[in-house]
């Protein structure tokens, strides 16, 4: 059993779903149905908001108003950090400089820039503890299986994203799932591109060590997209529309009156995404529990933050 608190209590940690609903998308509902987590705490500065969560998922919790409070009650094994993101870093350090606690589950993006993601580097390793970014595709269980199916591929050739806002912060989910998918991302460079609120919109070049491929944002209040399609020698691979169905179509080699192969053989992997949150649970207990995997997915992880960053300082000299 590990005890978790919650830092933030926003619309990821207790705002999607209900105590009944079937899909489990927050963090309060994966920690109450888990059998391995022990909820001890949720921190919340706002009054209105500490009432809003008591009233929709009960009293098995305390509500704290501060962070001191919380660990001076509950000296938690996993913290979740889920506030705006230009607190991430003050409040792990802040975390840190009392208590050290097993695991920190960070929302993404991880910290606010390159300076704070290695200042956060030196800190994580000097008090030894276990950080992951809250990319909940990569702990998706069709993903997973999807990412076994695709390394068995000899030959990817291209591939295609699409998804809605920003290419720092939503695009950071696309980018982590590509490395994960495809191969490790070499480059990312413009195509063409504008600025809105600090973030970039456009058509992109992602360079990988298996393919290059491209992918595009729209910037629209109204839409959510996220999809991914991957063409390899073997399958087709589509990740598509909004229950993000992972569709796969393999090549009919049975077929000999054609003299080329087309992807015509179809099947579905199973819709794991909506248990989403318990998913992180998972996985984090997984890594918690296996230092040679966690190494392993430490080492991406920071590759890939540092990638996100470098995009957007070098997109910034660019303008």
């Amino acid at each position: 059993m590990y005890s978790l608190t919650i830092v933030g209590g926003g619309a990821i940690s207790c705002g999607y779903d209900s105590p009944k609903d079937e899909n489990i998308l927050t963090h309060v509902h994966a920690a109450l149905k888990h059998p391995l987590i022990k909820l001890d705490s949720i921190i919340e500065v706002d009054e209105q908001r500490q009432k809003y969560i008591l009233d929709k998922w009960g009293k098995a919790f305390d509500i704290c108003d501060s962070l001191e409070n919380s660990i001076s009650k509950h000296r938690s094994d996993i913290f979740v950090v889920a506030t705006p993101t230009s607190l991430h870093f003050k409040i792990i350090n802040n975390i840190l400089s009392i208590h050290s606690p097993k695991l920190i589950i960070c929302e993404k993006p991880i910290v606010s820039n390159l300076s704070e993601l290695e200042n956060l580097n030196t800190l994580i390793n000097k008090h030894k503890i276990k950080i992951i970014t809250n990319f909940p595709r990569r702990f998706d269980k069709s993903m997973n299986l999807l990412k076994d199916k695709i390394s068995d591929i000899k030959e990817k050739y291209h591939f295609t994203g699409t998804f809605t806002k920003g290419l720092i912060h939503n695009g950071s989910h696309m980018i982590d799932l590509i490395s994960m998918l495809i191969g490790k991302i070499l480059n990312i460079s413009a195509i063409n591109k504008k600025i809105i609120d600090n973030d970039f919109f456009g058509k992109f070049l992602v360079q990988t060590e298996a393919c290059d491929g491209i992918i595009t944002n729209v910037n629209s209040s109204k839409l959510s997209i996220f999809e991914l399609v991957i063409y390899t020698n073997a399958a087709k691979i589509e990740i598509i529309g909004a229950s993000q169905e992972t569709v796969i179509k393999y090549t009919d080699k049975t077929n000999l009156t054609q003299s080329f192969e087309t992807y015509s053989l179809k099947t579905t992997l199973p819709y794991t995404l909506k248990k989403s949150a318990y998913n992180t649970f998972e996985y984090a207990i997984k890594l918690l529990e296996n230092d040679v995997e966690y190494n392993e997915f430490v080492v991406e992880q920071y590759n890939i933050n540092k990638l996100i960053f470098d995009t957007h300082g070098k997109f910034m000299e660019n303008q």
